[in-house]
């Protein structure tokens, strides 16, 4: 939008930066966001709930995840040194040029550009800093049957999952093990879903 009126001011300036800032933002969105989803992921597969209040502590015991989901939230709230700032600095930048288009519709859009973008910044910031906090920071609200703990080097989690009872999976891993892959734990989980019925979900620890 930003590159678009200036386009039509004739301004090449604020052209230059509203693109820039579009394509930057699609970059760096796609890279801190797929590591917000992966470390979500994470979270989910070693405690099974995603009722945020039964979390707590999980950076003791998910250091790495917990680290590169602090990097991805500061990354994506726009903060300064992280590259969500790069692409937001570059619409800032067009924003305040726009102001010296001497067209009052381009000065109320780059009034309303300004306070929209550090509202959705400062918004952002709020969101993430209490999910962090509740996630990942003070001690764990609920106990979970397996301790929650980040893949080891070299390691694969993978996961099979099962409706109705559970099945005794003692010959999955002599299989696995003849394939030359160390199971290094099993984890069975039994969620209950909104039907009523049970689902059991197996979580193998390999090693290749």
């Amino acid at each position: 939008g930003l590159s678009m009126l200036g386009l039509v001011y004739g301004n090449s300036l604020i052209v230059a930066l509203g693109m820039l800032g579009a394509l930057l933002h699609v970059v760096n969105h796609f890279i801190f966001k797929s590591i917000l989803f992966y470390g979500g992921g994470v979270v989910y597969s070693q405690t099974h709930t995603r009722d945020m209040n039964k979390l707590g502590g999980l950076a003791k015991y998910l250091p790495v995840t917990s680290f590169f989901f602090l990097i991805a939230s500061l990354a994506i709230s726009g903060l300064p040194l992280f590259n969500g700032f790069v692409g937001e600095f570059a619409i800032y930048f067009g924003l305040v040029k726009s102001f010296s288009v001497t067209a009052l519709p381009m000065v109320i859009a780059g009034l309303l550009g300004l306070s929209g973008l550090a509202f959705i910044g400062a918004m952002a910031l709020l969101c993430f800093t209490k999910m962090y906090g509740i996630c990942f920071l003070g001690s764990p609200r609920a106990e979970f049957d397996h301790p929650p703990a980040d893949a080891g080097p070299g390691e694969r989690r993978v996961k099979l999952s099962r409706r109705g009872e559970g099945v005794t999976l003692s010959k999955v891993p002599p299989v696995l093990q003849a394939m030359g892959v160390e199971v290094v734990d099993e984890r069975p989980y039994e969620l209950h879903r909104e039907d009523g019925g049970a689902c059991w979900i197996y979580d193998f620890g390999l090693r290749v």
